[in-house]
Order: structure tokens, then sequence, then C-alpha cells
């Protein structure tokens, strides 16, 4: 199940998901939600293909970055990847095994509860 570093605004986190396809972007219906303002509503997906997963960019007005390159297809995604989508990051890992221990420890969150407790913040940000 894949992990993601996530590095936007907010406090630093991991993020693991157990889903095919993972949509990325700064509504809180997207599985992978950013606070970036660069970021469409739906910006960009992460997909499961044959065992690999992929990246896609959803032509988002602003585009997505792999390692600094523009994403212009579907991208095999590595151990270690980096998604940048304005100026937040999003590291990709295959499996929470997979993390390298030089990283940060950072708090890691599972989608299913994450996902109840965004919406929350949402519910509150939109009533102020």
């Amino acid at each position: 199940m894949p992990v993601f570093e996530i590095y936007d605004s907010r406090n630093p986190r991991r993020i693991k998901v157990e889903l095919p396809r993972i949509t990325v972007g700064r509504m809180a219906d997207n599985q992978l939600y950013i606070d970036e303002r660069q970021a469409s509503r739906k910006h960009c997906e992460i997909y499961l293909d044959n065992g690999r997963y992929y990246l896609r960019d959803l032509c988002s007005r602003n585009g997505t970055l792999l390692n600094q390159d523009k994403v212009e297809k579907a991208e095999l995604l590595f151990d270690g990847d980096e998604i940048g989508i304005g100026g937040s990051t999003i590291r990709f890992w295959s499996d929470l095994e997979k993390i390298d221990p030089k990283t940060a420890r950072l708090p890691l969150y599972d989608l299913d509860k994450l996902k109840k407790t965004e919406e929350k913040q949402a519910r509150k940000t939109k009533g102020k």
C-alpha cells in the first residue's frame, strides 16, 4: 500500500492509501487533499496498473512536476519520487517499508481516518 509524504502549507505528514486510484487536489473530496492555492480542484491522479503506480496530470491549470520535470503523459513512479504542485511537494513510496530511514520522521495517518478529520475542517472553514 503506497505512502505519501505531503509538504504543503499545513504540517508535513505521511498518508497511507489502499486505493487503486488516488486523486490529488485542493478540494477535500480528493483522496489526497493539499493546501495549495496553485493546485486545481482535481489536479492529478496516481493509479495502479499491473502492480505499478503511475502519475497523470488531469489537465491542471499550473501543471504537475515529477522530479522537477513537467508531466506530459502518464509517468511510472518509483520510491522517493517527488511530485510538485505549485509550492507543495508530495513524495511517493510504494510501501511503508520502502521509506528511506534518513528522511524526517513524520506523523503517519490512515486515509480513512484522516478523510473524516479533513471533512470536518473543510466544513468549519466554509462556515467562517
